[in-house]
């Protein structure tokens, strides 16, 4: 396969794999829904869903034996298959932009416990977030042994661990949200932290779709991407170009303080998002950062006082939780 063939391979995969990891997420989240016995989900949308997911099937096969159905040199969709891609990344990107500013919503209100209905709607988006990403992940690995890319198979298996035990939690989550009797304050303080990211992983999407798109939409650009003039003149001064800094406002930092934490060597808005969620500003992530540990942990050992030098000699000697230390 010559190399301009395979671009168009990696291109199409990069496209259906997108697509195909985002519906089987939606799959998901209405089954929970289902299952729930939610009213706003019904047996007829599950199936419009699955049917979708095995024509994204049918084209993924074509892949594997070598079948290109896009190429990155269209300036349009050129085909029927690629025209039905566009509707369906156009479409998961509309619910994408809907799914972050209602989870925004609910996180806010202060009577949630009281609302089974939006309860269980938000443990199945946070199930949709966790079966999206497992496939996408698992898609990759899937494509790289179909094609012979080693590479491609180890990079994504080191994430399938992570990915694993989010739907571990999305299961638990949906096990609590069929018998609303049980709920107690753990299970909403839980389901609140788990929460908390999920808005602005689904702007993430839409910034992945914006891209996606942006081939048959005349390229990408600030504008594209639905940034305003002043946003645009604001990150531009700051150094950054439209993909990073729609990453970056996806998690609702400023351009200055994406700057910081990148002056702070923290480059991924994700994990600088993920140190801010555990109630780190940058200057306090950077000991324990220094020392190799992830938020979480870190926010487990300073809330038990510990600086991050001597958690760090603690775990070398076997402590693995600040409540172990004598």
């Amino acid at each position: 396969m010559n190399q301009s063939a395979d671009q168009d391979l990696m291109h199409s995969h990069g496209l259906l794999n997108y697509i195909y990891a985002g519906l089987q997420g939606k799959f998901a989240a209405l089954n929970i829904l289902l299952q729930c016995q939610h009213p706003s989900t019904s047996p007829p949308a599950l199936e419009e869903v699955q049917q979708h997911i095995n024509r994204v099937r049918e084209w993924v096969t074509e892949l594997h034996r070598g079948e290109s159905i896009v190429s990155q040199r269209w300036d349009k969709p050129e085909t029927f298959d690629a025209m039905r891609i566009v509707e369906l990344l156009r479409a998961l990107k509309r619910e994408y932009a809907e799914i972050s500013h209602s989870v925004l919503s609910l996180l806010q209100s202060t009577d949630l416990p009281q609302r089974p209905h939006d309860v269980q709607w938000l443990v199945s988006t946070y199930a949709r977030y966790a079966y999206s990403r497992d496939n996408y992940i698992r898609g990759f690995i899937e494509f790289g042994r179909e094609t012979k890319r080693p590479q491609m198979v180890e990079q994504y298996e080191a994430l399938l661990p992570s990915s694993s035990d989010e739907v571990s939690v999305a299961h638990a989550f949906f096990e609590a949200a069929k018998q609303p009797r049980t709920w107690n304050q753990e299970f909403f303080d839980a389901l609140y932290f788990q929460s908390l990211h999920i808005p602005y992983i689904y702007r993430t999407y839409v910034h992945d779709i914006a891209q996606m798109l942006s081939q048959f939409e005349g390229g990408f650009s600030f504008q594209s991407a639905g940034f305003s003039a002043p946003e645009i003149q604001s990150w531009s001064a700051a150094g950054f170009g439209p993909v990073p800094a729609g990453y970056w406002r996806a998690y609702d930092f400023s351009p200055e303080q994406a700057v910081e934490w990148q002056r702070y060597g923290v480059s991924d808005p994700a994990f600088a998002a993920d140190w801010r969620r555990n109630g780190f500003s940058p200057g306090a992530a950077v000991p324990w950062l220094q020392f190799g540990f992830f938020p979480a942990p870190a926010r487990k050992w300073a809330d038990a006082n510990f600086e991050a030098d001597r958690a760090a000699r603690l775990i070398e000697k076997g402590y693995q939780d600040p409540s172990q230390v004598p």
